[in-house]
């Protein structure tokens, strides 16, 4: 059937060239922009994840800009601090050449002077966008909140979506050469802390003496041989313990294994006396002590008097009292004698030991000032104790950090030797007296120690001279300690150099990772959105063939129209 009212062929061939004309506009934007997916119509997931990550490739870019101004920042005061080594280098053999006698000390002074000027140009001029590391003008150069500088090193997508940017620290104080109020690598130190009050002269032990009993020898003596002296050994009791109570015997076999088969039993000295009984104490069971190496006592002549003689405790292994008593003495020679074991002249037992120091110069801690020493007690592992400025705050209430006395000293040790093994630290007059916990080391006598040893600070040894400040041509001037002035200088300075040296490392990879972040990040986009411009021109030629087709097709169509009109003519 022929209609002129509706012409389905028209109709279908005129739907088939609009879809080919939208297949072949998107082909045709494809080419001409190279992107599979420019709108979010397109493809609203890819278009999203591709929109976010070109902003973040923007914000790398903008990262990359601020790092390589952080590394023009750290460049320029790295020249200035290598500058400024080699003109320490120089004044260090200046000094050395002002040494010796024949050399004119205002000509060597005319040539330091000029060295000092040119470091004070370097700083001046270690100066990039209007930021100088090397010449601050900070009141308190230790204050973070002051001296603390940051430049960006990255920017930071986590897994949750969050954006962040990462910056670097920079402590300016280590690298600043002058500052206005002090503090600098070339200027005073006001953070020395002198002898800490005394404790950097301390490095010994402090021990109890061992528990002893003493005795008379009255005269010489010969044993029968039935003869036999007995005695009640009781070695180390205290108030902690009864102690060990040992019986020994001495008889004429005693004598003779001691000094010999010709002796017959005679005991002529307070030496003889000696041998006998360290034979009889080595000899009764059980004699001896692993952990001390010898027998439990031992008698000795007292002091050079050789007619006196005592017995020492020998502290024995798992018992902690420190002390000797001799008693039930019997004896079967004339009038019961015993060589004067049964009336001893003096006893003493070894008790618990204290350390003692004398304070000296007041300081004061300022902040990240930090002392050390090491503390060990009855010769055990060293513990290395720590103070901080917030310790001696803490223990003395102020914000200061000043310790001006030996009370003030002995509370700030007692705040930091709590639960370390030191029951109190106390102070009379300038003395300072440390007292070891008894509950924690209960052992007495020899076995009882305090040793303070390994006093040191983070500071180590400080400028007591500013370099502008130095002048050899005193008569009275000492070259040497300017010498260690300068050398301690250079070391500094030589160490923020190596700080510089690593945040430029920092910098260096953080710019390469971010060069090939970016290059990454661009490219996932491209895997996302970009066109296959083989594909897509390879499809726009097809395209093009079918409309010229359709355009064919709809010709056709509209000609059976006009057919049928000419029925009519």
């Amino acid at each position: 059937m022929t209609s002129i009212l509706t012409n389905a062929g028209a109709t279908s061939a005129l739907q088939t060239l609009r879809t080919i004309g939208s297949n072949l506009d998107r082909s045709q934007n494809q080419v001409s922009s190279g992107l599979r997916v420019q709108t979010a119509a397109d493809n609203a997931a890819y278009w999203s994840i591709s929109t976010t990550m070109r902003s973040d490739t923007m914000a790398i870019d903008a990262v990359t800009d601020a790092l390589n101004l952080g590394a023009a920042k750290v460049d320029t005061a790295y020249e200035g601090l290598e500058s400024t080594v080699e003109i320490l280098k120089q004044f260090k053999a200046k000094l050395v050449t002002a040494k010796e006698d024949s050399v004119d000390r205002t000509k060597v002074q005319e040539e330091l002077a000029q060295l000092i000027d040119q470091a004070k140009s370097v700083s001046e001029s270690a100066s990039f966008s209007g930021q100088n590391w090397l010449n601050t003008d900070f009141d308190d150069i230790f204050d973070r909140a002051q001296s603390m500088d940051t430049v960006v090193s990255s920017f930071v997508r986590n897994n949750n979506g969050g954006v962040s940017v990462k910056t670097t620290d920079v402590d300016v104080s280590k690298l600043t050469l002058f500052n206005t109020t002090g503090d600098g690598l070339l200027q005073v130190d006001s953070r020395a802390i002198g002898d800490i009050g005394g404790l950097r002269n301390v490095d010994w032990e402090s021990y109890e003496m061992s528990g002893w009993q003493y005795f008379n020898f009255p005269h010489s003596a010969t044993f029968g041989a039935g003869d036999v002296i007995t005695f009640d050994y009781t070695a180390d009791g205290s108030a902690l313990g009864a102690g060990t109570t040992y019986t020994l015997t001495i008889d004429r076999s005693t004598v003779d294994d001691a000094l010999g088969a010709g002796a017959n039993g005679y005991i002529g000295t307070v030496r003889d006396w000696m041998v006998v009984v360290s034979r009889a104490t080595w000899s009764s069971p059980p004699p001896s002590d692993p952990s001390r190496g010898s027998g439990f006592g031992q008698a000795h002549n007292i002091g050079g008097v050789m007619q006196t003689y005592g017995f020492f405790s020998g502290e024995m292994a798992g018992l902690p009292g420190s002390s000797v008593r001799m008693s039930n003495v019997t004896s079967t020679l004339a009038g019961g004698y015993a060589f004067g074991l049964n009336a001893p002249t003096g006893v003493a037992d070894g008790g618990y030991t204290d350390f003692g120091f004398n304070f000296g110069d007041s300081f004061r801690m300022k902040t990240d000032v930090e002392f050390y020493f090491d503390l060990s007690l009855n010769r055990g592992t060293p513990q290395m104790i720590k103070v901080t400025k917030d310790d001696v705050d803490t223990a003395l209430g102020i914000t200061t950090g000043e310790v001006n006395n030996a009370t003030d000293m002995a509370t700030v040790l007692q705040h930091v030797l709590t639960g370390k093994g030191i029951s109190s630290v106390t102070s009379s007059g300038s003395r300072i007296t440390l007292d070891i916990d008894q509950s924690m080391y209960p052992d007495m006598g020899y076995r009882s120690s305090i040793k303070i040893s390994g006093v040191w600070d983070n500071i180590g040894n400080p400028p007591d001279v500013n370099l502008v400040d130095m002048d050899i041509t005193a008569p009275s001037v000492d070259l040497d300690r300017y010498i260690r002035v300068i050398e301690g200088m250079t070391k500094k300075v030589v160490s923020a150099a190596s700080l510089l040296g690593s945040i430029q490392t920092r910098i260096d990879l953080q710019l390469d990772f971010a060069s090939k972040l970016g290059d990454s990040i661009d490219s996932g986009i491209g895997r996302l959105v970009d066109a296959d411009m083989n594909e897509a021109s390879t499809r726009l030629k097809a395209q093009q063939t079918q409309q010229q087709l359709a355009v064919q097709a709809l010709s056709i169509s509209n000609s059976n129209s006009e057919s049928v009109l000419s029925l009519f003519r």
